[in-house]
């Protein structure tokens, strides 16, 4: 029997997770937090972010969640501070930084090209 296709999980199989995710949870929390730093890292907590251990909480929002779920528990944090269009905002970063911020795990890139070899 041959095989026709593979799927991966992109994140931690293809992906390098934290290479790739924390920056771009970074310049998310940032862009709600309106540029204040120290509110973003506010954000980032409460979206499951401990910068101690620089590590994601398993199940917290921003592992897991979609762009509304991220969106609502900055929303939550922020109240009345919170920027219109945030999900919408969210998106389009999650978009160009997914692009700019990207890494492949090592060895990724050569096991797939022997894989399509085979």
């Amino acid at each position: 029997m041959a095989i026709s296709a593979l799927l991966f999980d992109k994140d931690g199989t293809i992906i390098d997770y934290w290479l790739t995710w924390v920056p771009i949870n970074r310049e998310v929390a940032l862009f709600a937090a309106g540029g204040d730093n120290e509110l973003a890292v506010e954000l980032l907590r409460a979206g499951g972010y401990d910068p101690a251990t620089m590590r994601l909480l398993p199940g917290s929002v921003l592992a897991a969640g979609s762009v509304d779920d991220i969106a609502g528990a900055f929303a939550a944090h922020l109240g009345s501070r919170t920027p219109d269009q945030l999900a919408a905002g969210i998106e389009a970063i999650f978009r160009q930084a997914g692009a700019q911020h990207a890494r492949l795990v090592d060895g990724a890139g050569q096991t797939i090209a022997e894989l399509k070899r085979r």
